[in-house]
C-alpha cells in the first residue's frame, strides 16, 4: 500500500494530486459560499462590525453572516492514503455565533471561524468537531489572506487573528493582511510562505498586539514566524507606537480607526534587533536559555 508521505510514482500520478487539490479546494469554497449566501447578519453583529470602523459594503464583501444555532454541514479538503484530494462534508452542532470565512492567497475559503455570542466560550473557535482545523498535507493552521483589488503586493501585514485581519485591511486599504488565529503564523508554515510567494512580497511587516512584548509565548511565536520569513528573499520590519501595555494601548486595528487623515507610514518601522530590544530582559534571557533558541539567529 502507498501512503500519503511517500512520493508519487509517475509524472501522471503528480498531475493527478495536483488536479485533485485544485478542485477539491474550489469545491470546499462553493459550498462554503453557498451556505454563506444561505444566511443574513443579525443587526448586533453588524453593529458590533461597524462599530470595529467597517462600512455595510465592506461586511458583505468579506461575508461575515450569523449562525444562531444548530447543526451545520462542514465541508473540508480530506487527502486518502494515496495522496488524492476529496471533500468531505461533517455535521456539526454550533452555537450561537458570528462566522468569519479564512480564504486562502486566491480569496477562496477553507475554513470558517467562528465569534460565539457566549461570553463562557473562547473568544473565538473554528468550526470544526475538535475545536481545530488543519489543512493537509501539511496540518497548516488555516489563514486569513485579505486584499484589496488594487492593493500593493510588495508589503504584507501580518496581524494577529481573523476578523482583526480584515478590520485592519479595510481600514488601511494600503497593504495586503494576512491573519493567523492566535498570531501563531508558524503553525502555517507552508500555506504563509506559499502566500507571500503567490503574492510577490518584498516585505513583511508585523504589527503586534500591545502587551505581545511582555507575554513570552507570543514572543516566542513572533520570532518562530520571523525565522520562517528569513528563510526566503523578504525583509522583515515590526511596526511600532510603543504599545507595550495591554490595557492601556491600542491594537493594530484601533490604531487605524484613531490614526484618521494621519498616514500609516508615520508609524515607526523597527528592525528585528529592535523590536527585540523592547522586549523585557527576563523574557529574553529565558528564550535564549530555553529549548527553542534556534530560532533566535535571526537576530544576528
Amino acid at each position: 500500500m502507498k501512503w500519503k508521505n511517500d512520493p508519487p510514482d509517475s509524472f501522471e500520478q503528480t498531475v493527478k494530486i495536483i488536479s485533485s487539490r485544485i478542485n477539491s479546494t474550489r469545491e470546499v469554497h462553493t459550498k462554503f459560499v453557498i451556505l454563506l449566501d444561505s444566511l443574513s447578519i443579525s443587526p448586533r453583529h453588524r453593529s458590533d462590525l461597524k462599530e470595529r470602523g467597517l462600512k455595510v459594503a465592506q461586511i458583505d464583501h468579506v461575508g461575515f453572516k450569523t449562525w444562531h444555532r444548530g447543526i451545520m454541514c462542514v465541508p473540508s479538503l480530506q487527502m486518502d492514503e494515496c495522496g488524492i484530494y476529496m471533500v468531505k462534508e461533517t455535521n456539526i452542532y454550533v452555537k450561537p455565533a458570528m462566522l468569519i470565512p479564512a480564504r486562502n492567497a486566491e480569496g477562496l475559503i477553507t475554513a470558517l471561524h467562528t465569534k460565539p455570542d457566549d461570553n463562557a466560550s473562547a473568544k473565538y473557535m473554528w468550526v470544526s468537531s475538535n475545536k481545530s482545523f488543519k489543512l493537509p498535507p501539511n496540518d497548516d493552521i488555516p489563514l486569513f489572506c485579505c486584499y484589496y483589488d488594487w492593493s500593493p503586493g510588495k508589503t504584507v501585514a501580518l496581524v494577529e487573528g481573523g476578523l482583526k485581519a480584515y478590520v485592519f485591511a479595510h481600514l488601511a486599504a494600503r497593504m495586503k493582511v494576512i491573519g493567523a488565529a492566535g498570531g501563531q503564523f508558524w503553525q502555517s508554515h507552508h500555506e504563509l510562505i506559499g502566500t507571500l510567494v503567490r503574492w510577490n512580497a518584498q516585505e513583511v511587516i508585523l504589527f503586534p498586539d500591545a502587551g505581545s512584548i511582555v507575554n513570552r509565548c507570543v514572543v516566542l511565536d513572533y520570532f518562530r514566524t520571523f525565522d520562517l520569513v528569513s528563510k526566503i528573499d523578504v525583509k522583515i520590519k515590526i511596526a511600532w507606537w510603543g504599545q507595550e501595555e495591554k490595557t492601556d494601548d491600542l491594537d493594530p486595528d484601533d490604531v487605524l480607526k484613531s490614526l484618521s487623515q494621519v498616514e500609516l507610514t508615520k508609524l515607526s518601522l523597527l528592525s528585528v534587533c529592535e523590536f527585540w530590544a523592547f522586549v523585557p530582559g527576563e523574557i529574553r534571557r529565558n528564550l535564549l536559555e530555553g529549548k527553542h533558541n534556534h530560532v533566535f539567529p535571526v537576530l544576528t
